[in-house]
């Protein structure tokens, strides 16, 4: 990307629905629930926002999502992850188990972060396949839970101890400011 004006890649379109709209950056920043400073250093050409990122912007300029396949294309990528999904769960079973998880929020979480991962497959920066980049993102979230819920309090004797189960929930990590590394 160049300096001041000169966006290009995956942020040139959102720079343009910006200034076509007249929404100043710290509009669009304040509208999208992000930091002034991401806009700016975007439309400088200084930082490329994260995918995750790059789509609040979109949704807030009535842009598309950015992703390389077709709804129909991940869609049935998705539908060849639902037996490795499973395996990652009965692989992390006791734990969940022990965190009075339902595994079908569960398995709702993970397929969850499959469909995200497949979206934001980008073939150009991974020299791993599409499934593999799902299926490595997965297994990262499910550690990233149960890591969550170790850190609370919540794992071996405590969690048994609790009168309601607890539910396992990808919107509530994200609420909570948990962060997924690709």
């Amino acid at each position: 990307m160049g300096g001041h004006g000169n966006a290009t890649g995956p942020v040139a379109p959102i720079v343009k629905r910006r200034r076509e709209l007249g929404i100043s950056q710290h509009e669009l920043a304040r509208l999208a629930g992000i930091h002034y400073q991401t806009v700016h250093r975007m439309e400088t050409g200084t930082q490329v926002p994260h995918w995750e990122t790059r789509q609040k912007l979109r949704r807030v300029l009535g842009l598309p999502e950015e992703r390389y396949f077709t709804v129909e294309q991940r869609n049935k990528i998705f539908m060849e992850l639902d037996r490795p999904i499973w395996c990652v769960i009965n692989q992390n079973r006791r734990i969940l188990t022990a965190l009075h998880a339902d595994l079908d929020d569960v398995y709702q979480d993970l397929a969850l972060c499959a469909i995200r991962a497949i979206d934001r497959y980008d073939p150009s920066k991974s020299l791993a396949s599409v499934k593999t980049f799902a299926m490595r993102n997965v297994e990262a979230h499910i550690k990233k839970t149960c890591e969550y819920f170790r850190c609370r309090g919540l794992g071996g004797t405590a969690a048994r101890n609790l009168e309601s189960g607890v539910v396992v929930s990808l919107d509530f990590m994200l609420e909570a400011g948990l962060q997924f590394a690709v």
